[in-house]
């Protein structure tokens, strides 16, 4: 009688102590201050303000060669570090790289969430977009993981000419039921980013890169996003990679189909 009655009490607690730790979950690298960048000469970080005029920060890249612009969202743990990195590597593209810091992270103000999120990303892509036209470029989008959120939204909102997403969920909730499926998910998430809805609205070519190992964001929920798309989106799923293992490189196995579908004629 005991057991049966403590291990409901038990659930309970667990419960409560999860809704109210779960930006801890959903957002791991928020509220851990300014880290130095890797290599600082490798991009410059400027300060954009989004709707309602605080700050967040960006690192941009330059390549020898610049073709497009690309603005670039990166996975939940990553702050402008991880942005720049991020930059450095996807400017051999000879793309320009944006690469935003999320409310709540490094210097940037404000706190985690959908509505900051997203009017952070609106106010990157305006920028990213001015850059590119005033290069005469296309405007590129692209995000990977808890990015992809930002980046279809984004190419939802925007005139992108291209938008790549990496290791995208359909929606927060049925990536977090990936993980805590014993857990009462849908009644307790506050984070309902969403792209099974969004990416509807996008009319620009998609592709989507998925590691066939994916654990925590099953193949599954990219061939989805990729039927929803219109026109369907290019899956490329990557054999024996995970979540946070996809190899983007130019001389990696998905370099040669990425440049491809980003250099546009």
């Amino acid at each position: 009688m005991i057991w049966i009655l403590l291990l409901p009490s038990l659930y309970v607690a667990i419960v409560a102590v999860l809704w109210l730790k779960q930006d801890l979950l959903v957002f791991p690298g928020a509220g851990n201050g300014d880290q130095p960048l890797d290599d600082p000469g490798a991009v410059t970080v400027q300060r954009l303000r989004r709707d309602g005029g605080l700050e967040f920060r960006i690192a941009i890249a330059e390549p020898a060669d610049c073709r497009g612009v690309l603005l670039w969202f990166s996975g939940n743990a990553q702050d402008l570090r991880g942005a720049a990195r991020w930059a450095a590597l996807l400017r051999h593209y000879h793309l320009q790289v944006i690469a935003a810091e999320y409310p709540g992270y490094g210097t940037s103000a404000g706190e985690p969430g959908v509505a900051s999120f997203l009017a952070m990303a609106e106010a990157a892509g305006r920028f990213a977009l001015a850059q590119a036209k005033a290069r005469g470029v296309p405007f590129l989008v692209g995000g990977i993981s808890l990015g992809t959120f930002c980046a279809t939204h984004v190419a939802a909102a925007l005139p992108a000419r291209r938008l790549v997403l990496c290791a995208p969920p359909t929606t927060m909730v049925e990536a977090a039921q990936q993980g805590y499926g014993w857990l009462p998910v849908r009644w307790l998430l506050r984070h309902r980013f969403d792209n099974h809805a969004v990416i509807a609205q996008v009319r620009c070519p998609t592709m989507i890169v998925h590691g066939e190992q994916d654990r925590i964001v099953p193949l599954a929920m990219g061939q989805r996003l990729a039927a929803r798309c219109s026109p369907p989106a290019t899956l490329v799923p990557v054999p024996g990679c995970g979540h946070n293992d996809l190899p983007l490189e130019p001389e990696g196995p998905v370099g040669a189909v990425l440049q491809q579908f980003l250099q546009l004629p």
